[in-house]
């Protein structure tokens, strides 16, 4: 998360105000003139304090203890002697060592939190998901870890930029831009600023834009007001890239003043895009294999059984394995001739293409070969021939055929196998 300001700091935590106790106690007990000089430890309640205290907390401690420090010559009448330079010179170091050993113990905790934020990312982007349900998955890992608002942006093989994904903490705004973009697409030769990290492949980071700047990047009213309206603090623009191609893009935006978007930030948002993209693109990849896929698979199956007079007939087809790959199954119902009917049913060894290949062989090589005088295991005979005659490696077919010839008053079948 972006690091706690001083400016954001509405409620002290009990380890700062346990501190600040602390120190006052050792400001009374040396102000009582026990003769002991107390004062000095005031260097140790920063210290303490920056062990579960923010840095701007830690900050506030230490500037508490040096107040105390500078105003204990007052009661110790002390302000020209060697000893009380000394005490507050003591004092302003614990309170500069609080505040170093809290600003590298937020940091250590920060690299800890993006590190276990790319981890659940890996997990995250290993499942079984399509695109858009990855590119959800991303912006939900940015929000709240890394921005108010995460929104995903990806290029289609036509070149146009698609808003793939939003998500937003506490706000619609996702909503709304999800909704505008599918309204009002972004220009990929446009000046908006997610157009042009697509075109350079360059990250950018964008600090809270002025009118001027809202009306030179958008080219609808409806677009310019949305900006306007959830006008962002910071925004941080990261390419997608894989394979040495730009992808798409994540854009970051942080609502709230922060500091935000410093190194730590920086470096995990553009990790976390990294193995995004990658991810992405293989969440494309499958959905285009298993898009070809299925249209294969249907060009191997008849598209309806034909009613025969006396019959009923229904088919079910469901594919095993992966949605990418094209089964060996088949099935048809054809017309041999008047009132005859040829059913078969069959698999082919193996999945993928060369099952394809051999499944569209032997279906219309049983179409070929069916005819009126030909008995089914004559069909099956010279579904044999042709396999063995057009393939030279060891897939095999295993197939049903039965004949139906329907009769005035009655019907009879023939089969094979």
């Amino acid at each position: 998360k972006p690091p706690p300001t001083l400016a954001r700091l509405q409620e002290l935590s009990a380890a700062t105000l346990l501190a600040m106790i602390g120190a006052s106690l050792i400001a009374v007990l040396d102000g009582l003139g026990s003769g002991i000089v107390l004062i000095a430890l005031l260097a140790i309640p920063p210290v303490i304090a920056a062990l579960n205290a923010s840095p701007p907390e830690t900050g506030v401690v230490g500037a508490f203890c040096v107040l105390l420090a500078v105003l204990s010559g007052t009661w110790d009448q002390n302000f020209d002697q060697t000893e009380y330079v000394v005490v507050v010179l003591t004092v302003v170091a614990g309170a500069l060592a609080g505040l170093w050993v809290s600003t590298l113990r937020a940091n250590l905790d920060r690299e800890q939190a993006a590190s276990e934020l790319l981890a659940e990312a890996g997990r995250l982007m290993e499942t079984p998901l399509d695109q858009k349900e990855r590119a959800l998955q991303l912006a939900k890992l940015a929000v709240p870890a890394l921005s108010d608002v995460a929104m995903v942006d990806m290029l289609s093989p036509e070149g146009q930029i698609v808003r793939m994904a939003a998500w937003s903490a506490g706000s619609d705004v996702a909503d709304r831009f999800i909704k505008l973009r599918a309204e009002v697409p972004i220009d990929p030769r446009g000046p908006h600023p997610v157009a042009e990290v697509l075109r350079t492949g360059e990250q950018r980071l964008l600090d809270r834009l002025s009118d001027q700047q809202i009306d030179e990047i958008t080219t609808k009213d409806e677009e310019r007001e949305a900006l306007v309206r959830d006008r962002f603090r910071s925004c941080l623009l990261l390419p997608l890239v894989a394979g040495g191609r730009v992808v798409g893009c994540v854009t970051l935006w942080i609502m709230r003043p922060a500091n935000a978007f410093d190194e730590i930030a920086r470096r995990t948002a553009k990790r976390l895009a990294d193995r995004a993209a990658l991810a992405l693109v293989n969440a494309r990849l499958h959905e285009q294999q298993a898009h070809i896929a299925s249209v294969l698979q249907g060009s191997l199956r008849p598209r309806s059984l034909p009613e025969i007079a006396g019959f009923e007939s229904s088919s079910r087809f469901l594919a095993a394995g992966e949605a990418y790959e094209v089964g060996g199954d088949f099935y048809d119902v054809f017309r041999t001739g008047s009132g005859a009917w040829t059913a078969v049913i069959g698999d082919v060894c193996g999945k993928g293409p060369e099952a394809a290949a051999l499944t569209a062989l032997a279906r219309y090589s049983i179409r070929a070969a069916s005819s009126p005088e030909r008995a089914p295991s004559d069909v099956l005979r010279a579904l044999h021939e042709s396999i063995t005659g057009e393939r030279t490696d060891l897939r095999f077919c295993t197939a049903a055929i039965a004949r139906v010839e329907t009769e005035a008053g009655g019907h009879r079948g023939q089969d094979g196998a």
